[in-house]
């Protein structure tokens, strides 16, 4: 669902999290306070969760994951500080 407020987060769930990003970073450098996430963008996964999961486990643990394809990928392993 689509409002005024929810698009100025981002048009869809990538750019939402890229914005949560962004604002939870600039908060934290408002408070002086140590910011160490890492936000990494998985190609391929689009509304799968269980991709999503394979992808978080092999990089918490290193445990090898399938490859999943179900749309339009960014950049393989990209990476955003």
């Amino acid at each position: 669902m689509h409002s005024p407020e929810t698009d100025r987060q981002g048009l869809h769930r990538l750019a939402r999290g890229r914005y949560f990003h962004a604002q939870a970073a600039r908060v934290a450098a408002g408070k002086e306070a140590v910011f160490n996430w890492t936000l990494i963008v998985v190609p391929g996964i689009g509304h799968d969760p269980k991709g999503m999961s394979e992808a978080a486990a092999s990089y918490l643990y290193g445990e090898p994951t399938e490859s999943r394809k179900s749309g339009p990928a960014e950049a393989p392993g990209e990476e955003i500080d």
